[in-house]
């Protein structure tokens, strides 16, 4: 360093825990450090507002190692051509490789015929793919080793993971063709034919990502995926595999989200996790094979454009935690079947965070930061702990036969909507600053369901889908009912008394509570008096009103102005805030209220009002 070089460090003493403590109780003027600087997640664990040398939690971490990731997009599309066209186009414009769902369930996909068109002109030993089959996982995996065998990379080129998952399978659909018990008998047979002459082919995929869309945490999710991967292990043993070569035919999929932290943590613990259990089996040198996807709990169908965000982070948690693939979810796909450009935005997203951050130049990005190594050792401890769970209780398939980890994944879903019908948990474009009259994003629409019958080898409580915003966009959907029924949609007015100084805050409060459930806000420039507030009330056409304004003004007028206003019309009447003086008057909305519970109520008065 040059002599003449500015150093600051060394001039000031080092801030302890206790002086920061000290200076954070002083802003907080008595309120509770735990509420105010803390939260807990729904695993128990603490996030502080604080990681130090003296705090922190640090457990060895196995990571991915230096290089970057598979950039993977995912196909629905049922048209067979259309796919090759996006593949072709994809694989030219910076994806490394890619996913297709085929027909499963009741949802749409490609078919298994139609694997061979989709794949004309695609290079399997440049591109991976992923195939993700469903139920039907003997048909397509048979379909993929003759198109391998005939292909021009050849059956010891072909990089193609099959994705049987059976268990994965009959949690999230509740059913299987044949039993469980078969079904991993087929899976293995794939698997050692896999192990015996495509050395590029992985047999069966762990799907963590069904567990995480029914709502589960991340120790569930984690614990879930740990305790289906050994019990495919155990499978494969039985099948006459040894284990090392067993482990080598796993591949594993885990959701990452807009919670960058608990994403990387997640991840990082994950890789920890499953060498621990190969350990335990006496396996070494084979790593596991992480792909992260962006979690669809997290996406919106109501301001989908906050999705591309949402996707951004997700995929920098995925590159942070060391993923060797990272899929994008595109910011339209809870629309419809993504269009070209939503697939371009998800795929940029992953090109710029790898080929201009650099993100994949650096072996372990999240080293050595106190908050990522405590969020991470402790999730490698709940994540165990609910693997050993899980054994315990005989495993993943009897928890899931006994409906144990559907209720597990519920009660996470009960307490997390709690949060978010207070708007601790904020969705922003949804329950915070919505946009009421957004132009509708318009894709390629699904198509229809496929409710043919199935004979069904084995069901069970299927896991229940959850999306964070589905309550509020729930009432959003009503207000579209009435706005297409009666030509507008339910309102309130905004009774905003005194200058623009006393109110603003609280109007713009009010105008995002119930904007948030479909509810117009009528909005004006403030009320001189009761008599203009009334007028003004009468005008706008609503049939409810909220009072805006400080305290005082309440302690003074507002008693007076709800009883002029229920004389107007009004069939209910809201105030900003909680002055003690109009208790029992009018509805108290405030920071903290259950905003759900109001505006379910809300709609309910107001909603078939023409």
């Amino acid at each position: 360093m040059p002599n003449n070089a500015l150093t600051l460090a060394s001039n000031f003493a080092p801030a302890t825990d206790e002086q920061w403590r000290e200076m954070v109780d002083a802003t907080l003027r008595g309120k509770p450090y735990d509420k105010a600087m803390q939260r807990r997640t729904h695993d128990g664990i603490t996030i502080d507002a604080l990681y130090t040398h003296d705090n922190a939690k640090i457990s060895p971490v196995v990571s991915k190692g230096e290089g970057g990731w598979d950039i993977r997009q995912s196909h629905w599309d049922g048209d067979a051509k259309a796919v090759n066209h996006a593949l072709l186009s994809e694989l030219q414009r910076g994806a490394t490789s890619f996913s297709i769902f085929l027909v499963r369930e009741a949802y749409p996909g490609l078919a298994i015929s139609d694997l061979a068109t989709a794949f004309e002109g695609v290079y399997l030993d440049i591109a991976i793919a992923q195939i993700m089959p469903g139920e039907d996982f003997e048909a397509s995996c048979e379909a993929l080793f003759s198109y391998i065998d005939s292909s021009a990379s050849g059956a010891n080129k072909a990089q193609v993971h099959m994705g049987c998952d059976p268990i994965s399978v009959l949690a999230n659909s509740g059913r299987l063709l044949t039993s469980l018990e078969e079904a991993l008998d087929t899976s293995v047979a794939v698997a050692v034919k896999a192990n015996a002459g495509y050395p590029a082919v992985k047999a069966f995929n762990v799907n963590g990502h069904v567990y995480h869309a029914a709502g589960a945490s991340e120790a569930i999710e984690l614990g879930a995926a740990l305790a289906t991967g050994i019990a495919y292990l155990r499978a494969m043993e039985a099948g006459g595999m040894n284990l090392s070569d067993a482990a080598k035919q796993i591949t594993f999929n885990i959701a990452v989200s807009a919670d960058l932290y608990m994403s990387v943590a997640k991840l990082r613990a994950a890789r920890t996790l499953w060498a621990q259990v190969l350990k335990a089996c006496g396996v070494s040198g084979v790593p596991m094979i992480l792909n992260a996807m962006s979690a669809t709990r997290m996406m919106t169908t109501r301001d989908p454009w906050v999705n591309v965000l949402r996707g951004t982070v997700a995929c920098l948690g995925g590159a942070v935690g060391g993923a060797d693939a990272i899929t994008v979810f595109p910011h339209d796909g809870m629309l419809g079947i993504p269009t070209e450009f939503s697939e371009r935005v998800a795929r940029n997203v992953q090109v710029i965070l790898q080929d201009e951050s650099a993100i994949g130049a650096v072996n372990d990005p999240a080293a050595g930061s106190f908050a990522f190594e405590s969020l991470t050792s402790e999730l490698i401890t709940k994540g165990w702990e609910e693997f050993q769970a899980l054994e315990a209780a005989g495993g993943i398939v009897a928890e899931l036969r006994a409906g144990h980890i559907q209720n597990r994944c519920a009660d996470v879903v009960e307490g997390r909507r709690k949060n978010i019908a207070k708007r601790k948990t904020a969705i922003t474009g949804v329950s915070e600053f919505p946009n009421i009259h957004e132009e509708p994003v318009m894709g390629k629409p699904w198509p229809p369901l496929n409710k043919t019958a199935v004979d069904a080898g084995e069901t069970i409580t299927a896991l229940f889908g959850h999306r964070t915003a589905a309550d509020f966009e729930a009432l959003r959907s009503r207000s579209d009912a009435c706005l297409a029924s009666t030509g507008k949609r339910p309102a309130v007015f905004l009774a905003n008394m005194g200058r623009i100084a006393d109110f603003t805050a609280r109007a713009t409060f009010a105008k995002n509570f119930f904007e948030a459930g479909g509810i117009e806000a009528i909005s004006n420039d403030g009320f001189a008096n009761a008599a203009a507030i009334v007028a003004g009330f009468k005008a706008s056409g609503a049939k409810a009103a909220v009072l805006c304004s400080r305290d005082a003004i309440y302690d003074e007028e507002g008693a007076g102005l709800i009883e002029a206003l229920t004389a107007a019309g009004a069939i209910a009447v809201y105030v900003a805030g909680k002055p003690a003086s109009l208790d029992g008057r009018a509805e108290p909305i405030f920071m903290g209220a259950d905003v759900l519970s109001v505006l379910a109520s809300a709609m309910d008065k107001l909603g078939d009002i023409s």
